[in-house]
């Protein structure tokens, strides 16, 4: 049977913290639509941006499992980068925190051929994703590093999300790109609205890697805030983020 085509990082996101929600491990992407409190989020509307972002839940990250201690050393140095709990907004708690190889991120992506196809044929090591959610009001937050083997493959992801349209998107009510500031070498945020949901997606290009914010409500609803505060979270990744040695 088809099923509805979602965007690479939307199905990557929903399917592990749908995983971390179950109390289960890393998982190849569901295309079932995922529960609100197991979505990706948005920071909260009333931390202004560039001021730091206090009150968050200090927990502590979990160790690597069997899967990601098998994933190579260069993915697991990924880990200091992604947004930890100090640096959330207030509410949000961590769901998961673990590393994915590239057949996961393929996998998630099976429903997009052009996404599916550059991440197979692209030179993409793996990644790390860590994710949050918040109860009230129902929403996640999600942060993600990319390794690649060369510094050409991160603009190519870029562009390519930026290319991306309704016609790509069977679930997709609208596709947009937004205007944000630049941060590394490329940089491209995305609005998608789907039903029950509205997400924003801010992908940047940093030397061999790329990060990612992702920031998700359960309904069609998003703060003035937001866009720059996702800008404020990528640049405490950003800062992490040189090329790896």
């Amino acid at each position: 049977m088809h099923r509805p085509a979602r965007s690479m990082t939307v199905l990557l996101v929903a399917a592990l913290a749908l995983a971390a929600a179950s109390c289960g491990g890393s998982t190849a992407a569901s295309k079932t639509p995922t529960p609100p409190s197991a979505t990706a989020s948005s920071p909260a509307a009333t931390t202004p941006p560039g001021t730091a972002l206090a009150g968050a839940t200090t927990t502590v990250r979990p160790q690597p499992t069997a899967t990601d201690k098998a994933i190579t050393p260069r993915v697991l140095a990924l880990r200091p980068i992604a947004l930890t709990p100090v640096e959330v907004p207030f509410g949000f708690r961590l769901a998961k925190d673990q590393a994915v190889s590239p057949t996961d991120i393929t996998t998630a992506d099976v429903g997009i051929p052009s996404l599916a196809q550059y991440f197979k044929s692209s030179d993409l090591e793996g990644g790390w994703a860590t994710f949050y959610t918040r109860e009230q009001p129902s929403s996640g937050l999600s942060s993600i590093v990319y390794q690649f083997s060369s510094p050409d493959s991160p603009p190519a992801l870029v562009a390519l999300l930026g290319n991306l349209t309704p016609a790509d998107y069977a679930v997709a009510t609208s596709v947009e790109r937004v205007p944000s500031d630049k941060i590394g070498d490329a940089a491209q945020m995305m609005r998608y609205r789907i039903p029950g949901a509205r997400i924003l997606e801010y992908t940047w290009a940093q030397g061999d890697r790329a990060g990612q914010i992702v920031l998700r409500y359960s309904g069609d609803v998003e703060s003035p805030d937001d866009v720059p505060q996702i800008v404020v979270l990528a640049r405490k990744m950003a800062a992490r983020m040189a090329p790896a040695p």
